[in-house]
């Protein structure tokens, strides 16, 4: 049973030293489109994302991008849907910030708010701002969700609101924690069974 306890306190240590590098990332702003063949109009909108700052990565000067650990949807109406195709946060020299695919090349599918002068490298928490930007490229291939394709329709430029918070608390996929109890549970039945043939 002891080496059970020193196994948790290692797994919870673990996850604590990750939040410390979390940063969690919220964009909101106006979209019409479809998502799973629904189709919602003129609908609010909030994307969350969760990264780790350790992962961050330079690609030019004063421009970065991190590569998300998950990210949701909450459309208004409609419901709240996990990205299943990779996607980013990014912050360019430029005064921008948004959303993409992932990867270096990945397309971008909102671009804003845009807030010049602008140079952030990402590792900061960033209070709530609004600014400028479009929704843009959600055609060039599919942004396949838990419930479906999504595809927000190009817009004209239109508000949105951005923060970021290093340090956020992030809630892991369900899936995750399934594992995590169901290894926990294992390990506490092979110690119990072992206890008892003794």
């Amino acid at each position: 049973m002891k080496r059970l306890t020193q196994l948790v306190l290692v797994v919870l240590l673990g996850t604590c030293s990750a939040f410390a590098n979390s940063i969690g990332f919220t964009l909101s702003s106006i979209a019409s489109g479809t998502i799973g063949g629904t189709s919602f109009s003129d609908a609010t909108f909030t994307i969350h994302g969760h990264g780790d700052t350790s992962h961050v990565v330079s690609f030019g000067s004063g421009d970065y991008f991190l590569d998300l650990g998950f990210a949701t949807i909450k459309i208004q109406g409609v419901g709240t849907f996990s990205f299943t195709t990779s996607t980013r946060f990014f912050s360019d020299s430029g005064g921008l910030v948004g959303f993409s695919r992932a990867g270096v090349d990945g397309y971008d599918l909102i671009e804003g708010p845009f807030l010049s002068p602008w140079n952030w490298n990402m590792q900061t928490s960033v209070g709530l701002v609004t600014g400028d930007g479009y929704i843009t490229q959600w055609n060039l291939s599919p942004v396949l969700t838990n419930g479906g394709v999504l595809v927000l329709n190009d817009s004209d430029t239109q508000p949105f609101t951005f923060s970021a918070k290093v340090g956020s608390v992030v809630t892991p996929e369900p899936g995750t924690i399934c594992l995590l109890v169901t290894g926990l549970a294992s390990i506490a039945g092979q110690s119990l069974a072992r206890k008892m043939r003794r």
